[in-house]
C-alpha cells in the first residue's frame, strides 16, 4: 500500500452521471437522446457508468487503504454516495439528493453543492455531455478529472482509462508534482452523427491534473533555466491581466525575488522586501503605485477596489507563502481578497526543493488557515501550472500542540539545563506521536524520528517553538533531528548550531555526546538505575558490562565505588568513557577500561572479581556481537562466578518483544542462586501504555551461604 502524505489536505468532489455511456451498447452514437435515457430508466439498458466508477475506485483502494484516503464530498444515491459506500470509502454528503430519474439539471445542481462545500478537485464519471455541463459552470476555476464512461469522448479532460485516472489522484496523494493543464471540452451533435456527419464543437477549456502517461493529449516539458522560467511566469501573469474582465485592476505583489522579477518585467515599481500595490487599466497602463505598504493601507485598498489579485510566492526554504516576511498581509486583507483571487508563483525547482512538503499558510487566524488549506494551482511558467498542497494537516497541528504542551509542563528544564526526556512518543501515551521522542540536552532540543515525520511537522514545530521561547524570554535552542529509520542513521540540523562540546547533564555530572552514531552517548531512560547506583555503590566493587561510554561507571565512581571495571568491544566508546571520568574530576586509578569481547573475557573478569554490583545493560541487537534472544542467557549464567556473596546484579532489557514476566522467568531459570529484589520503576518521563513491555531493570541479590 502507498502512504498518502497529503490525504488531509485534499478534498475531492465525486460526481457520477449514471446515464453516461448507455447509448454505446445499442450503437446509438451517444447517450443524450431522451428515448435512450427513458429505456435506461426502465431498466432496459445496462448502465455503463457504475462499472467505470467501480474500476476507478478499485484501482484507488488497491493502492491506498481506505483509512488513508482523502476526504470525499459527494451527493446521495446513484450520483455519488452509492459507489463510495460499496468500497467502504468514508465520505461527506451535501444537502442535495438527485431525482430518481437523473438529468443534466441534477448534474448542475449537484455540482453547485460540491463547489459550495469547498472542494479542491472534482472527479466526475461521465462523457462529453457531462464534461460540457460541468464546463459551463466551472470553466477554469477548479481542477477537474474525468473518468471516461461516455460514448463519444472527444474531450481532453478524461484519463485514458478509469484506472489511469485513479493513478493521477494517487500521484497527488503521494506528493508528486502534478501539472495543471488546460484541455478542450468538445461535444458533437449526436443526431448528425447518427446521420453520418461528424460535427464536433468546442465548448471551452478546463484545468486538469496531468501526468504524461495517463492523460489524453499532453505536452512534454523541458529542463528549467531559472531566468527563462521567470520570464515565462511573467508572460503568464501579463496574459492573465490582459484577459481579466473588469478594470481598474488592483495588483498586490507580496515580497520575494520571484515577484520582484515579475514586477520589473512588467515595468512596475517594486521593493524586494515590501508589499507593493499597482493599479492598472485594460492596457496594463499603470494608474497608481504604492510601494512597501503596511497592513492598514492594504486593508483600505482591498475594501476600495472591486477587482483585486494577489501575486505571491514561497518565502524561504520552508515553503511559507503566508506568515514569513509578509505579515502586512493581515488575515482581514487575505479574507477580503480570497483564495480564488490569489496567484501563487514558483519555479518547479523551488517546489521540488520542498521535498513534497506543502506550502505553508500561517495567517495567525486558525479559521482562515483552515479555509485556505487544500490543493492550489501554482504558476510555474507560461500556460504551465501545478496542483500543489497548501497548509498543514489537522493531525500535524495537533501533534505539534501536544509536543509544546509537554515542553510547557517541563518548562523548568530549560532554566536548570538538566538533560531530560521531554516527550516519549514510543510509549503510546501520545496518540499519533508513536514515531518520535523529544529530548533536551542543553542547548539542543533533540528529536528522534523512527519513521519519516509527517509533512509539515518540523516546520510547524520550529515556528511554534520560536513563539514559545519568545514568550518565555529564552534564547531559541538548537534543534537537531535524527532519522533513526535511515540506514545508516542520519542527522539534520533544523535550527541553530551544535555546540563544539555537546554534553548531557545529570546530577551535576556531565557526559560527552556525539551525533555520529545511532546512540548519542547517554541514555535518559536509565535514570532509575543511576539513582539506584548512587544509593548502593559506596565502597562497592562494580562490573559494568556493555559499558559503552561508561556513564554508569561515572555515576558509581562519583558515589564512592571502590573500583569499577568497564568492558565493551567499542574501543572508541571506552575512550569517550575515559574522558567522561576526567571531565568530572574522577580519578581513573581504580577504574579499568577493557576493549574486549565479553564472551571471550569471562576468565579475566572472574580474575578481577568478585563484584558487589554487576550491571548488565546490553543492546537488544548488535550485529556480530550481541543478539539478546540468543545471548542474554549466556551472560546470566556467568553471574554465579562474578557476583560476591550478598552482592547484586542489575539486568536491563529494552526490547518490547519480551515482557517483564518473561524476562524475570528467564533470569530465574539461569540464576537459581539469586533472589529477586525489585523491578526499578520507569521514570515518569517515560510513560508507557504497556508497562509489562517497557524498559525492564531488575535487581537480583545473591543468597549468602549458610554458616
Amino acid at each position: 500500500m502507498i502512504t498518502a502524505i497529503h490525504k488531509d489536505l485534499l478534498r475531492i468532489g465525486w460526481l457520477v452521471n449514471p446515464l453516461a455511456g448507455i447509448g454505446g451498447a445499442v450503437a446509438n452514437k451517444g447517450s443524450d437522446d431522451y428515448a435512450i435515457q427513458q429505456r435506461a430508466h426502465r431498466g432496459e439498458l445496462i448502465l455503463h457508468a457504475p462499472l467505470r466508477a467501480g474500476q476507478f475506485l478499485a484501482q484507488l483502494t488497491q493502492n491506498i487503504s481506505c483509512d488513508n484516503l482523502p476526504q470525499f464530498i459527494t451527493t446521495g444515491g446513484v450520483m455519488g454516495a452509492q459507489y463510495l459506500s460499496e468500497y467502504n470509502i468514508q465520505h461527506t454528503l451535501t444537502d442535495f439528493y438527485p431525482a430518481s430519474q437523473t438529468s443534466a439539471q441534477d448534474t448542475l445542481a449537484a455540482l453547485d453543492h460540491l463547489i459550495t462545500a469547498g472542494i479542491d478537485l472534482l472527479v466526475f464519471v461521465g462523457g462529453d455531455g457531462t464534461a460540457r455541463d460541468i464546463c459551463s459552470v466551472v470553466k477554469q476555476s477548479l481542477p477537474v478529472l474525468g473518468v471516461p464512461s461516455g460514448v463519444k469522448m472527444h474531450s481532453g479532460v478524461f484519463g485514458v482509462t478509469p484506472q489511469a485516472a485513479a493513478m493521477v489522484v494517487i500521484g497527488l496523494l503521494k506528493g508528486e508534482l502534478t501539472a495543471l493543464r488546460l484541455e478542450e471540452v468538445r461535444d458533437i451533435d449526436e443526431q448528425k452523427l447518427r446521420e453520418g456527419r461528424v460535427n464536433s464543437k468546442h465548448f471551452g477549456e478546463m484545468l486538469i491534473p496531468a501526468e504524461n502517461r495517463f492523460i489524453q493529449h499532453v505536452k512534454q516539458g523541458g529542463v528549467e533555466v531559472e531566468e527563462l522560467v521567470l520570464l515565462d511566469i511573467a508572460a503568464e501573469i501579463r496574459e492573465r491581466i490582459e484577459a481579466h474582465e473588469g478594470f481598474p485592476l488592483c495588483l498586490i505583489f507580496a515580497p520575494g525575488s520571484t515577484t520582484q522579477f515579475i514586477q520589473k518585467e512588467l515595468g512596475f515599481s517594486e521593493s524586494l522586501l515590501g508589499v507593493d500595490v499597482v493599479m492598472v487599466d485594460e492596457n496594463i497602463k499603470v494608474l497608481d503605485t504604492f510601494c512597501d505598504v503596511n497592513g492598514q493601507i492594504l486593508l483600505d485598498v482591498v475594501n476600495k477596489f472591486q477587482f483585486v489579485k494577489l501575486i505571491i510566492t514561497a518565502i524561504g526554504g520552508q515553503g511559507h507563502i503566508i506568515g514569513r516576511g509578509n505579515q502586512q498581509l493581515l488575515p482581514s486583507v487575505l479574507a477580503k481578497i480570497g483564495k480564488s483571487n490569489t496567484w501563487v508563483v514558483a519555479t518547479k525547482t523551488k517546489l521540488e526543493a520542498l521535498q513534497r512538503r506543502p506550502l505553508i499558510f500561517d495567517s495567525s487566524d486558525p479559521k482562515l488557515d483552515a479555509d485556505w488549506q487544500g490543493f492550489m494551482p501554482v504558476i510555474c511558467g507560461y500556460r504551465d501550472q501545478l496542483l500543489y498542497p497548501l497548509g498543514l494537516t489537522t493531525n500535524c497541528r495537533d501533534m505539534v500542540k501536544t509536543v509544546l504542551a509537554e515542553l510547557t509542563r517541563k518548562k523548568d528544564v530549560f532554566f536548570h539545563q538538566d538533560s531530560r526526556r521531554l516527550l516519549h512518543g514510543r510509549g503510546g501515551c501520545f496518540p499519533g506521536l508513536e514515531w518520535c521522542s523529544v529530548d533536551y540536552f542543553a542547548p539542543v532540543v533533540f528529536i528522534t524520528a523512527f519513521q519519516e515525520p509527517p509533512v509539515g511537522f518540523t516546520e510547524q514545530l520550529l515556528m511554534m517553538l520560536a513563539e514559545l521561547f519568545s514568550e518565555w524570554q529564552i534564547v531559541f535552542p538548537t534543534v537537531l533531528l535524527q532519522r533513526r529509520f535511515c540506514k545508516p542513521v542520519t542527522y539534520e540540523l533544523l535550527s541553530g548550531d551544535l555546540p563544539k562540546d555537546w554534553i548531557a547533564s545529570w546530577n551535576n555530572l556531565s557526559f560527552e555526546l556525539n551525533n555520529q552514531y545511532q546512540n548519542v552517548g547517554f541514555f535518559l531512560d536509565a535514570e532509575p538505575l543511576r539513582r539506584w547506583l548512587v544509593e548502593n555503590c559506596l565502597q562497592a566493587r562494580v562490573l559494568n558490562l556493555f559499558a559503552y561510554t561508561c556513564a554508569f561507571s561515572v555515576v558509581a565512581s562519583h558515589a564512592g565505588a571502590q573500583s569499577v571495571v568497564n568492558i565493551d568491544m567499542n574501543r572508541q566508546a571506552l575512550e569517550t568513557g575515559r574522558r567522561n571520568h576526567i571531565s568530572n574530576s574522577i580519578s581513573t586509578k581504580s577504574v579499568r577500561f577493557l576493549p574486549h569481547n565479553i564472551f571471550k573475557s569471562w576468565g579475566k573478569l572472574k580474575q578481577l572479581g568478585p563484584y558487589d554490583v554487576v550491571i548488565i545493560d546490553p543492546p537488544s541487537f548488535q550485529k556480530g556481537s550481541f543478539v539478546a534472544v540468543n545471548d542474554y542467557s549466556k551472560v546470566l549464567r556467568r553471574m554465579d562466578s562474578l557476583v560476591a556473596a550478598g552482592g547484586r546484579f542489575v539486568a536491563c532489557h529494552n526490547a518490547p518483544e519480551l515482557t517483564f514476566s518473561e524476562f524475570k522467568l528467564l533470569i530465574e531459570e539461569c540464576c537459581p542462586e539469586f533472589v529477586f529484589e525489585k523491578r526499578l520503576e520507569p521514570s515518569p518521563d517515560f510513560p508507557d501504555t504497556q508497562i509489562e513491555r517497557a524498559l525492564k531493570m531488575c535487581i537480583y541479590r545473591r543468597r549468602k551461604p549458610h554458616k
